[in-house]
């Protein structure tokens, strides 16, 4: 994971931002029945949501003024786009279990990192840019 930057350390004292797991936000939104119905989807899955999410606010974080966004905001939007990015290429929801536990298995690769971070980079554009654009010109 890459060290925060002085500005974005300035920025999360000033907005008193306080980092919450995907679990965490989860927890806020939905009822007691719903949270335990998530624990299907395994470990490796809220640790790669969290891992996956930290990692892209860290290095997009300059991108919260330009979505409109508060840094707690853009963490979990951030997350809500890596629990899609992570079902979305599992393919089945039978599937994303061993899926997730592959991608944590495959985290040593070096690789198999900069693949995977380079797919990221790609879908995030596409999720945060290119849709809103897209949306934007259909008003």
């Amino acid at each position: 994971m890459q060290p925060l930057d002085h500005k974005l350390e300035q920025r999360m004292q000033t907005e008193s931002f306080t980092y919450r797991s995907f679990y965490e936000n989860l927890e806020s939104q939905l009822t007691r029945k719903e949270i335990h119905s998530l624990a299907t989807l395994g470990n490796d899955f809220f640790y790669l949501v969290d891992h996956l999410s930290a990692n892209l606010f860290i290095k997009y974080s300059s991108h919260c003024e330009l979505l409109g966004l508060s840094l707690q905001e853009f963490l979990w939007k951030l997350q809500i786009f890596i629990n899609r990015f992570l079902r979305a290429k599992a393919g089945s929801p039978l599937k994303i279990r061993e899926f997730c536990r592959q991608i944590v298995l495959s985290l040593e690769n070096s690789t198999f990192c900069d693949q995977l971070e380079q797919e990221l980079q790609e879908e995030y554009q596409q999720y945060f840019f290119i849709s809103e654009i897209e949306t934007s010109h259909l008003v």
